[in-house]
C-alpha cells in the first residue's frame, strides 16, 4: 500500500467524517494510522474512530480502531491489523468534537490522519 492521507490537514469545528480511502494492503498486513493534531482550542475534546468497508458504501457497525480522546496538540499512532480472510478495502475516519468553559462553545482542531503499511 502506498502511504496516503486518510484525512488531509484540515480545520474541524463540528462532528464529521472524511472521505473513504481505498487501501491495497493484502490480508494479514498491519497498517499504522497516525493522528496528528497541529492546532487545538482550549477546553476542547476530539475523538477519532476508523471504520472499514469492503465496498466503500457499507461500513462496519463498530469502529476497527478508536484513538483515545485528545485535548491538545500532538501525534498519536496506532496499529490496525487487516485480518486474514477479511474483505477490508476501504477506511473511513469519523470524529466527534466537544467544547466546554467560557466564551465561544465552538471547538477548533487542525488535524490530519495518515495511513501506511508496516513492512
Amino acid at each position: 500500500m502506498t502511504p496516503a492521507f486518510l484525512v488531509e490537514q484540515c480545520k474541524i469545528h463540528a462532528n464529521g467524517e472524511g472521505e473513504a480511502l481505498a487501501i491495497t494492503a493484502p490480508p494479514g498486513s498491519t497498517l499504522q494510522l497516525t493522528l496528528g493534531i497541529t492546532g487545538a482550542s482550549e477546553q476542547s475534546s476530539l475523538e477519532v474512530s476508523v471504520y472499514t468497508s469492503s465496498d466503500g458504501e457499507t461500513w462496519s457497525p463498530k469502529p476497527a480502531l478508536v484513538f483515545p480522546q485528545r485535548f491538545y496538540k500532538g501525534v498519536a499512532a496506532h496499529l490496525l491489523n487487516v485480518a486474514e480472510g477479511s474483505e477490508v478495502k476501504f477506511l473511513l475516519a469519523r470524529w466527534k468534537v466537544g467544547r466546554w468553559g467560557r466564551g465561544s462553545l465552538t471547538p477548533e482542531f487542525s488535524i490530519y490522519i495518515f495511513a501506511a503499511e508496516l513492512q
